[in-house]
């Protein structure tokens, strides 16, 4: 009988544990996503993205194993070579956002943003029919990027790797030809 119970506890912790996540292994495109927080303009990163598009269904699969939680609330403009670990996710997102023609996703916060945080709380929000943060957003006019509460980083990466696992090998991807659906 302890056995059985055993034996059935440890069945039900492997089917609620979320399946591995595991890519193919594409040297040219782990070195082009490894140079992604050197990046500082536009025509260079789509150069990089462009290439993510000969293999995309590797790119992004590679692209979403290098996204983790960041412990920046915003960077300044001043501050990207400083906060390189932070933009390397940034430009992560920015490529799976391109190479999907503008997938991205939100989610709620538990954060209680205080008074100072406005500016973020409310940049953070401003996605078009979306309810929730979006991961990151960079204000234009002063090249802010406002990053999300921790939890909601959690929870976006993990429907990016759950987005994945259900459409990475079927899905059509293009690239965006909008620069609002990807950058900022």
């Amino acid at each position: 009988m302890v056995k059985q119970i055993l034996f059935l506890c440890l069945l039900f912790i492997i089917s609620a544990t979320p399946a591995c996540f595991s890519c193919d292994e594409n040297l040219e495109i782990e070195r082009t996503i490894k140079s992604l927080s050197l990046l500082n303009n536009i025509s260079g990163a789509k150069m990089a993205m462009d290439q993510f598009l000969k293999q995309p269904e590797t790119a992004a699969c590679l692209l979403i194993e290098e996204l983790s939680v960041v412990r920046e609330k915003n960077i300044l403009i001043s501050e990207k070579k400083e906060s390189a670990e932070t933009m390397h996710v940034v430009w992560c997102i920015r490529s799976l956002r391109y190479i999907t023609n503008g997938v991205f996703f939100t989610e709620k916060s538990q954060n209680k943003f205080d008074e100072s945080e406005s500016d973020r709380e409310s940049f953070l929000t401003k996605h078009v029919g979306e309810e929730g943060f979006v991961f990151f957003k960079e204000r234009m006019s002063t090249g802010t990027i406002f990053i999300a509460p921790k939890d909601t980083q959690e929870k976006i990466i993990q429907k990016w790797k759950q987005w994945f696992r259900v459409n990475g090998a079927t899905y059509n991807y293009s690239p965006s030809s909008r620069l609002d659906e990807w950058y900022f």
